[in-house]
């Protein structure tokens, strides 16, 4: 290192300048590099011992003092919370579910002919026979031929389809917290039958041409005669029946013939059809004993029996011209095989 004091030098009033002439050995360097290597060398030191400028804390936000909460807590209290949540999760599942309806399938018989069931989800159909057992779901419709077909909707609540008929399930499932059930009779007659009295939530309703029913817990029939003209029967408890802007209510032993652009008018169960035809008649022999069947074949379910000495309405004749369907048993339609039979004088 060199003797001579740093005051020998030009600048020397700036103590950083100062302090690297003091410990530089002094070597033969041209001037301009001499210059840059003064100019790097004191800008490191600057950066050595300038104080940076600090940079403010920001507050710690919501999720990051959640994680903290959370780390803080002692296992008893962490379990408690994930059995807490767990709860309140099935609460929120119970929830949603009774807000939103949850669609159901009904089981359902085939018996004493053919049906054909179209689904509604994906547009496929397929024909049951005798003794088959599927399930219906919403938007599905049952055309039957020779069958009675049997749907079991919910406990103590059954629709029997009858022959020739073609019944839409418009609705079927448990929204609201009750049993939701709505049935479009576009042609042939159901017959409900509703063992336990409906709840304020519950809903039970059947459409058919020009006309609404809806039960409160009973035992009835709806059947499409025509476009125009429904007959609605009432065998146990009550039913309502609206046709625009009329309402009537059904009773036990009553039915109303509800012909759209007419008058709704509730009378005595007799299964006449006020548009139709004058009905024919026909006499049961005291010889004879004649069963009422759920269809005209042999293997149907009985109804009832026909009693000797009464006359009965004929409503219709299937193509072999040897069954009978035939008003009414204990106030069901039903047929009958008299191939021997002639209408009364």
């Amino acid at each position: 290192m060199s003797d001579q004091s740093p005051s020998e030098y030009p600048g020397d009033d700036d103590p950083l300048r100062s302090l690297f002439v003091r410990h530089l050995q002094l070597e033969a360097l041209p001037v301009e590099a001499s210059e840059r290597l003064v100019q790097r060398v004191l800008a490191e030191v600057q950066n050595v011992y300038v104080t940076p400028t600090s940079v403010p804390k920001q507050a710690p936000g919501h999720l990051d003092r959640f994680r903290n909460w959370l780390g803080g807590l002692r296992p008893v209290q962490s379990l408690a919370l994930a059995g807490a949540g767990a709860v309140l999760i099935m609460l929120l599942i119970v929830g949603v579910s009774r807000i939103t309806p949850r669609p159901l399938a009904a089981v359902t018989t085939v018996a004493g002919g053919d049906a054909t069931v179209l689904r509604a989800h994906n547009g496929s159909f397929r024909t049951y026979h005798d003794g088959d057992v599927l399930k219906v779901q919403q938007g599905d419709h049952i055309l039957t031929a020779s069958a009675v077909v049997t749907v079991s909707q919910f406990a103590d609540q059954v629709a029997v389809i009858g022959p020739s008929a073609h019944v839409e399930i418009a609705q079927l499932d448990d929204a609201n917290g009750g049993t939701q059930v709505d049935m479009v009779v576009h042609a042939g007659q159901v017959r409900a039958d509703i063992g336990a009295h409906l709840d304020a939530n519950d809903r039970y309703v059947i459409h058919a041409p020009g006309i609404t029913v809806t039960a409160h817990g009973t035992v009835f029939s709806v059947e499409a005669i025509a476009d125009d003209e429904t007959i609605v029967t009432a065998f146990e408890g009550e039913v309502e029946v609206q046709m625009g802007d009329q309402f009537v209510s059904v009773g036990p032993g009553e039915e109303v013939d509800a012909i759209i652009g007419g008058a709704l008018l509730v009378g005595r169960a007799d299964g006449q059809h006020d548009g139709g035809p004058t009905p024919i008649l026909v006499a049961v022999d005291a010889a004879d004993e004649l069963h009422l069947l759920a269809a005209p074949q042999a293997s149907a379910p009985w109804l009832g029996k026909l009693l000797a000495g009464r006359t009965f309405q004929i409503e219709e004749q299937d193509p072999t011209g040897e069954w009978y369907r035939v008003c009414c048993v204990g106030n069901q339609s039903g047929w009958v095989r008299v191939p021997a039979a002639k209408p009364a004088e």
